[in-house]
C-alpha cells in the first residue's frame, strides 16, 4: 500500500512537472524568444578621416528583410580611451590650472595658456576631466566659456538622438556612428514587430587604422556583390503586337496589323561594381490578322521578328529622385531581322525578313516602390549603322526615327529569384530603296512598330 501511494505520488509529480514544461514551451512568449530576429554583423568600416580624436564608423549586416534598428546615442558607453563627442572639444577663455582633482589646494600639474584647445568632460557642474601627458587633471568651469561648461545646446539635443535605419528587401542594413578613438559599448536595438524585439549590446574597439568587433563576422555579401563579378540569367514568355505602315512608290501602300503568341526572350549578364554588360535574344512571331493594299486584302505570310542585342551599362547616379533608386547609362547594339513588306505591281505583299544593325544608347532607372517589388524603366535611342536583304531582294534604310521604350515590374522571391512582368516597346521608322529579283528598283518608308507584353523570370548566381 505504501509502495502503491509513493508509486502515485511519483507519477502525479511527474505529470505536474510535464505540464509546467508543456505551458512554458508553449507560452506565446516562449516562442516569440525563439523567434527573435537575429545580425549577421559584417567587418565595421571607417568612412573618413579621423577628425579631433572621433571617426565615423560604418555598421553593417544583414537581419530579416524590413526589420528596424535604431541606437539611442545617449545609452553609448566609452570603456577606455579616446573622447566621447566632438562637442567636449573646448577653447580656453583665459589661462588654466590643471588639477591633480576636483580641489584647488591640489597639486597643479601644469597651466595651459589662454586660447588653446582640449577635450574636456564635465565631471561636476564645477569640474572638468582632462587627459594629459602628465595624467588624468581637473580644470575649473571658469576656463571655458558657459556653453560649453554645460554641453550647450547642441549637445544636450545630440544625446537625445535616436538613430534609426531598416534593413532593405535582402535584409542588408546599414548605420553610422560617429565614435571617439577607444573601447565602446553600442546598444543596438532590433525589431521586426513589438514582440520581436531585442537589444544587442556590442562592443567597438575604435582605432584610426580599422574597427574591431567582439561578435562573429560573417562575409559582407553585400560588399562582395559590388566588387566581385555576379551573374544573372532571365527568360521570359509573351504576347506579341505589331502595326505596319508601308508605302512604296509605284506600288501602292500597304497597313498591317500582327498579333501572335508566344514570344521567347532569353537574357543573361553580369555586373561587377558600377559596370555592367547584358546579352539579349528575342523571337517574335509574325501573323497578319489583317492586310489592307490599295483597299484590298493582299495575300501575305507568317514571319518571325527576331532581336539579338548586346548591351554595356554604367551605373552614374543613384537617389536622384528617390531614396534608392539607381541611374545606368546603356550602350549597345542590335541585329534585328525585321519584317519588310514586298509589294508586287499586282497589290499582292509578300514578308520578307531582312537584317537591321542598329546602335542603342539609352537610360535606364532600377528602383524598389515596395516591400519585395522593383520597377525598371528604360528608354533608348535607336540608330541603323547597316542593312542587308533577303530572298533576292537587296534593301538598305536611311533613318528618320527608332527608339526602345520598357518597362517591368518584379517581385523578389528571395535572394537570387525573383518574377515579374511588362511591356517592351520599338518603333523603327525610316525611308529606304530596294531592288527585288528582277533588277526592278523601288524606294518608300516603312514604320514598324511592336508591343511584347511579357512574363519574365531571372535568377542571380
Amino acid at each position: 500500500m505504501i509502495i502503491e501511494t509513493a508509486t502515485q505520488k511519483v507519477k502525479g509529480a511527474l505529470g505536474h512537472l510535464t505540464w509546467i514544461f508543456l505551458s512554458v514551451l508553449m507560452h506565446p512568449r516562449a516562442v516569440v524568444a525563439a523567434e527573435q530576429v537575429k545580425i549577421k554583423w559584417y567587418q565595421p568600416q571607417i568612412v573618413g578621416d579621423p577628425e579631433r580624436g572621433a571617426v565615423h564608423v560604418m555598421l553593417s549586416g544583414e537581419t530579416a528583410p524590413r526589420a528596424g534598428l535604431a541606437v539611442k546615442i545617449d545609452q553609448i558607453l566609452q570603456l577606455k580611451g579616446g573622447q566621447k563627442s566632438q562637442q567636449n572639444v573646448q577653447k580656453l577663455i583665459q589661462s588654466c590650472k590643471v588639477y591633480r582633482t576636483t580641489d584647488a589646494s591640489s597639486e597643479v600639474l601644469e597651466t595651459l595658456p589662454k586660447g588653446g584647445t582640449l577635450w574636456v568632460e564635465m565631471e561636476t557642474s564645477e569640474w572638468g576631466k582632462v587627459q594629459r601627458e602628465s595624467g588624468v587633471g581637473y580644470i575649473s568651469k571658469e576656463c571655458l566659456s558657459p556653453q560649453s561648461a554645460d554641453g550647450g545646446a547642441e549637445e544636450r539635443r545630440a544625446r537625445k538622438r535616436l538613430l534609426r535605419t531598416k534593413s532593405d528587401e535582402e535584409g542588408y542594413f546599414e548605420l553610422q556612428l560617429r565614435l571617439p578613438l577607444g573601447v565602446s559599448q553600442i546598444p543596438v536595438q532590433i525589431y521586426k514587430t513589438r514582440q520581436q524585439r531585442r537589444i544587442l549590446q556590442i562592443l567597438l574597439e575604435v582605432r584610426s587604422d580599422g574597427v574591431k568587433i567582439n561578435a562573429k563576422v560573417h562575409k559582407n555579401l553585400k560588399l562582395e556583390r559590388e566588387t566581385s563579378i555576379r551573374y544573372w540569367i532571365e527568360g521570359g514568355v509573351g504576347y506579341t503586337s505589331q502595326k505596319i505602315d508601308h508605302e512604296q512608290g509605284g506600288k501602292g501602300a500597304l497597313s498591317v496589323g500582327l498579333a501572335a503568341l508566344p514570344s521567347i526572350s532569353i537574357r543573361g549578364g553580369l555586373h561587377k561594381g558600377r559596370w555592367g554588360g547584358a546579352f539579349q535574344y528575342t523571337t517574335m512571331p509574325g501573323q497578319p490578322k489583317e492586310a489592307q493594299t490599295n483597299g484590298e486584302v493582299a495575300a501575305s505570310n507568317n514571319y518571325a521578328w527576331q532581336m539579338v542585342a548586346l548591351n554595356g551599362s554604367f551605373l552614374f547616379k543613384e537617389k536622384l529622385l528617390f531614396s534608392k533608386d539607381q541611374w545606368f547609362g546603356t550602350l549597345g547594339l542590335q541585329q534585328h531581322n525585321l519584317p519588310f513588306v514586298d509589294l508586287s505591281s499586282s497589290g499582292s505583299a509578300t514578308f520578307l525578313t531582312p537584317s537591321l544593325m542598329a546602335l542603342a544608347l539609352g537610360v535606364s532607372v532600377q528602383s524598389p516602390f515596395a516591400t519585395r517589388w522593383s520597377c525598371e524603366l528604360g528608354l533608348s535611342y535607336l540608330y541603323p549603322v547597316s542593312s542587308s536583304g533577303s530572298s533576292g531582294v537587296s534593301f538598305s534604310v536611311q533613318p528618320k526615327l527608332s527608339y526602345e521604350l520598357s518597362g517591368f515590374a518584379y517581385f523578389l522571391l528571395n535572394r537570387q529569384m525573383r518574377m515579374g512582368g511588362g511591356i517592351l516597346r520599338q518603333t523603327h521608322s525610316h525611308n529606304f530603296d530596294s531592288t527585288d529579283s528582277s533588277g526592278q528598283s523601288s524606294s518608300g518608308t516603312q514604320s514598324l512598330t511592336f508591343y511584347d507584353l511579357a512574363f519574365r523570370f531571372r535568377y542571380d548566381f
